[in-house]
């Protein structure tokens, strides 16, 4: 063992296997060149602030390498690595930023865990308002069904063929919806997004005299996409 910041980086091998000497080249060639000799390990310096007790704050043990020992810069926060150099000791406020961080950490983990939470309860009462859908739709379409059995009235049968051919739509979509399972994701099925006003000249130009047409985009996510003109065209 050899005094810290003495002997170490000398440019003299002092130790046989040159670990003494890592910051320079004086002790090169000493080592076993041989791939089965393993190289020592890098000397290290333990801060005296990673064994002090006496602060409320705690920091994480902190070691740097013996070549950064007294080179004339402040490597630990409280500056027990440079003994010919006046350092400040910062240890306490890098204490401080440290649990700061890790509360606002600890407050963001916790509001994702609530809205993860709300999230997977919303999706579950869709998937259960979905399952109550299919039923009501299955439902309605056998009633329809047995009434239109005793329909004379050829208009009144396509009525209800028609009545049909819209449950069946409806069906096979929300059949679709909880086939793919979703999981959390079922709970933006409920909202439709709506845009803003767009004017159709910012896409097909005119002149100024043309009056052109607005149209809103209405996307109801896993269902549709729909283009509604705002108004219709006025002169």
């Amino acid at each position: 063992i050899l005094p810290a910041g003495k002997l170490v980086n000398d440019d003299y091998c002092d130790c046989p296997d040159g670990s003494d000497e890592p910051g320079t080249s004086a002790c090169a060639g000493i080592r076993s060149s041989s791939e089965e000799a393993a190289p020592p390990p890098s000397p290290l310096f333990v801060c005296s602030s990673s064994s002090s007790s006496s602060s409320p704050l705690s920091i994480e043990r902190t070691t740097i390498p013996v070549s950064m020992v007294d080179d004339g810069v402040c490597d630990c926060c409280d500056g027990s690595d440079e003994k010919g150099v006046k350092c400040q000791d910062s240890c306490g406020a890098m204490a401080r930023l440290k649990t700061d961080a890790e509360q606002k950490q600890q407050v963001l983990r916790n509001n994702w865990i609530r809205k993860k939470e709300t999230v997977l309860q919303i999706a579950a009462n869709v998937k259960g308002a979905l399952e109550q859908q299919q039923a009501e739709i299955l439902s309605a379409g056998r009633k329809i069904m047995e009434v239109a059995k005793g329909m004379q009235n050829s208009a009144a049968r396509f009525q209800a063929q028609q009545k049909i051919q819209e449950l069946r739509q409806r069906l096979q979509m929300t059949a679709m919806l909880l086939k793919m399972d979703l999981g959390p994701h079922l709970a933006s099925v409920q909202k439709c997004i709506t845009s803003d006003p767009i004017s159709e000249k910012l896409f097909a130009g005119g002149s100024k005299s043309y009056v052109a047409k607005e149209y809103v985009f209405i996307y109801c996510p896993f269902r549709h996409v729909l283009q509604r003109a705002v108004k219709p065209r006025e002169w």
